[in-house]
């Protein structure tokens, strides 16, 4: 696989340079050097994932895009402190997430997690919420292991890491850690412990950090929050702009690349089929339910 990791082209391309790129890895894949193109989730609006979709061949072309939103929050200085920028709506919650915080556990703690000695904390901590979460029973998001450690560690080395851990009682119940560069923060883990949703602590400890982000010191503006590939309703939520991406892949005209990527599409549209099937069923919440609850009790 030739791979193009998210935003791995510098600078911004023209219309006659993104064909080019695109021409190229077409040839590369001819002359055998590989099976597949993969380009990591670009905007679908780019001139180049237009081209990685129009140029090969149908049957060398990817078939099974799916577009998924990408958001971000635009901090804006000039529109005064954070807060004010919020829906009158979301201010409220957000009063009302604290007095219930402050009313059952006294005052709630959010420590930031930067240096390089304050990692094994930070991994501690945060395995100590993950592991109760539901997205360990799915097998994904931030897991206590040797790359993510050392990912943390990069990154606090070179004064990119903020790892934000809300604390009641001096227990952590949720985390959020990213990474901040050039102005933007971009999210990478956030989870919280189920036993305490309804106190709803990672969207009060979100809008604390994002807070503290938009009216920190003005000689380290901070102007964008980017909350990373995939999509979620508290995205939607916080969000001011969005795009769609989706991974794009070009496959070479070999008939071993060309019988993988039909497969791939016989698969993807039995697939949708079978949802468009399910959605008219009405038991298909209740059981989706039940097997989330099964999944977080196993854990």
């Amino acid at each position: 696989m030739i791979q193009i990791v998210h935003g791995g082209w510098l600078g911004a391309l023209s219309e006659i340079n993104a064909k080019l790129l695109v021409e190229g890895l077409i040839g590369s894949l001819a002359a055998g050097e590989a099976d597949v193109a993969s380009l990591h989730s670009p905007d679908l609006a780019c001139s180049v994932a237009r081209y990685a979709r129009t140029l090969p061949s149908w049957w060398c072309s990817d078939h099974t895009v799916r577009p998924e939103a990408r958001r971000v929050r635009e901090l804006l200085p000039e529109a005064g402190p954070f807060l004010r920028s919020l829906s009158q709506n979301e201010r409220y919650q957000q009063r009302k997430r604290e007095r219930n915080l402050r009313s059952s556990f006294g005052e709630p703690l959010i420590e930031i997690f930067t240096r390089p000695t304050e990692v094994d904390r930070l991994m501690r901590d945060a395995e100590t919420v993950a592991c109760r979460s539901y997205q360990r029973g799915l097998h994904v998001g931030f897991s206590d292991t040797p790359v993510i450690r050392n990912r943390l560690r990069f990154e606090a080395e070179r004064g990119w890491l903020q790892g934000y851990v809300l604390y009641l009682n001096g227990d952590p119940v949720a985390f959020w850690i990213g990474s901040l560069r050039n102005g933007v923060f971009l999210s990478e883990y956030l989870s919280f412990d189920p036993a305490y949703t309804k106190y709803a602590p990672g969207m009060y400890l979100m809008l604390v950090v994002m807070e503290k982000l938009h009216d920190g010191p003005s000689h380290a503006p901070v102007r964008l929050v980017d909350f990373g590939i995939g999509d979620a309703p508290y995205k939607a939520r916080l969000a001011t702009r969005h795009w769609q991406e989706s991974t794009v892949l070009v496959f070479s005209p070999r008939l071993r690349s060309v019988s993988t990527n039909a497969l791939r599409l016989s698969v993807a549209m039995a697939n949708r089929w079978m949802k468009e099937a399910l959605r008219f069923t009405p038991w298909l919440s209740t059981l989706k339910r039940r097997w989330r609850a099964r999944v977080m009790s196993d854990e």
